[in-house]
């Protein structure tokens, strides 16, 4: 995919900050309840895409650009964000909800945008040190600005969800990020208080 392309994507992805700015104010069940609702639709659309040709080629000549090869015949990356966000919402504190969410949204897409346009030392596969610095930089303001976070454990959670950015590609990302870092933090909350 190429770098503009890659842009849009990531630009869309940003569209989901709307999940961890409403829960701020809103209660754990209506946000349940709205992003319950985002995969119901989402989980509609795939079906629709995969079992009818008239609906495929219309979401293709729509957003076909925007998919990645491998979500021709599988999910696609935005069924994955919902589903994670309605996972980390549903199994986690609030704080450590909006964290691992952000680390998803915001932290996911920057590394993405520089390590497409600026990284040059691959660490990983196509993981570039440049990727990683962004992530890990931006993951870091995301514990700061969080309401009532705790900052070694969120530490903790960035670490985890570098990592996890970085070494685990057989299962989307969208799921790995905010869930491994989610349990890296809920388990030292329980553990620590």
């Amino acid at each position: 995919m190429n770098l503009k392309s890659e842009f849009i994507r990531k630009s869309i992805h940003i569209l989901a900050l709307i999940v961890p700015f409403s829960y701020h104010f809103l209660d754990r069940k209506i946000i349940l309840a709205m992003i319950g609702l985002g995969v119901f639709v989402a989980v509609c659309v795939e079906v629709l895409r995969f079992h009818s040709h008239v609906f495929r080629e219309l979401f293709n000549g729509l957003l076909g650009k925007l998919l990645r090869d491998h979500e021709t015949t599988q999910l696609t990356g935005s069924t994955y964000l919902l589903i994670g966000c309605f996972l980390t919402v549903f199994l986690f504190i609030k704080w450590i909800a909006m964290v691992s969410l952000l680390f998803l949204i915001v932290s996911d897409a920057l590394a993405a945008i520089v390590g497409r346009k600026w990284g040059r030392h691959k660490i990983w596969k196509d993981r570039s040190i440049e990727g990683c610095a962004m992530f890990l930089i931006s993951a870091f303001l995301n514990v700061l600005i969080v309401p009532d976070s705790h900052f070694l454990i969120g530490m903790a959670g960035v670490v985890t969800a570098c990592a996890v950015d970085i070494f685990i590609h057989d299962i989307n990302d969208n799921l790995t990020i905010p869930l491994s870092a989610g349990i890296v933090m809920q388990g030292l909350v329980w553990l620590f208080g």
